[in-house]
């Protein structure tokens, strides 16, 4: 039996919607123990089998340890179970930031575009239109990761009760963020504090694959990272001229709109409110 205490607070998603912005901030928070990894992933297959002792040891000692994994949600067929049977008699909860999404899609497939991810698994995706709506018509079950209600119930609600988790949406975060770090540090019992950060604490999808390369390779020299970070004038280069959109023309939202409305209202059914935050599905 394991006499350790595991971290029992997790943001466990999703991809692409504010998880380094919340994790940054969440670091400047006195009382909350991040790991420096930023995403643990200790339950998915690639990290579960390094053990107990090597998760521990990602975390600082001191703190309220949250384990900010956002692969979690969409793994949850693996993750859950996994999460259950070690915590044993702890309650863990759950934060999970949902994107519209169409948006959340775009802007996967955008990164994995820029990032080479397609060429290195060519076997996998031997054809790959630069279009999303193309693409998937291809591959049609790389929109799954966006079915939120059909994952959260079929993998997550099966294992844990529904009042373990706090669902905000990211549109909110980015628009009204000290409201809902209020609702976060609530749900997980901290104390209230107003958290800042920079725009590049922001992981946003960036306008040229080669920056891409640059980014991974200043996160690999911490002190080139602290100094950018604190370097105003890279904070408006990256927030205007480094950082870039993609938008789906109106058909493709449309086509979108289509594949996601039914898990959108079964969503909104099982949260008991609308989402006028996402407007492709008033």
């Amino acid at each position: 039996m394991l006499e350790m205490k595991l971290p029992d607070l997790f943001h466990i998603g999703t991809q692409r919607a504010g998880s380094t912005y919340l994790y940054n901030l969440l670091k400047t928070h006195p009382e909350v123990s991040l790991s420096p990894l930023q995403e643990v992933h200790f339950y998915m297959t690639k990290n579960f089998h390094r053990g107990v002792d090597w998760y521990m040891n990602c975390f600082p000692k001191e703190g309220h340890q949250i384990d900010t994994s956002p692969k979690y949600f969409m793994l949850g067929e693996q993750v859950a179970p996994r999460i259950k049977d070690l915590l044993k008699d702890q309650i863990p909860l759950f934060l999970l930031i949902l994107r519209n999404p169409i948006d959340y899609v775009n802007s996967h497939y955008q990164m994995h575009l820029r990032t080479g991810y397609f060429k290195r698994q060519r076997a996998m995706y031997p054809k790959v239109p630069t279009a999303l709506v193309e693409f998937v018509k291809i591959y049609p079950t790389y929109l799954e990761r966006g079915l939120y209600c059909n994952i959260l119930e079929e993998h997550w609600l099966s294992h844990f009760d529904e009042s373990q988790f706090k669902i905000v949406f990211f549109e909110d975060l980015v628009t009204n963020t000290d409201d809902v770090i209020r609702q976060i540090l609530d749900f997980f019992g901290l104390p209230s504090r107003q958290l800042s950060t920079v725009p590049s604490s922001k992981n946003r999808m960036l306008r040229h694959p080669f920056l891409y390369k640059a980014r991974d390779t200043v996160v690999k020299m911490p002190q080139l990272k602290s100094f950018l970070k604190g370097s105003k004038l890279f904070n408006y280069f990256y927030d205007n001229y480094l950082s870039a959109n993609a938008p789906l023309s109106k058909e493709d939202r449309g086509w979108l709109q289509k594949y996601f409305s039914e898990d959108v209202e079964r969503l909104k059914e099982r949260i008991g409110r609308d989402i006028p935050q996402w407007s492709d599905f008033r």
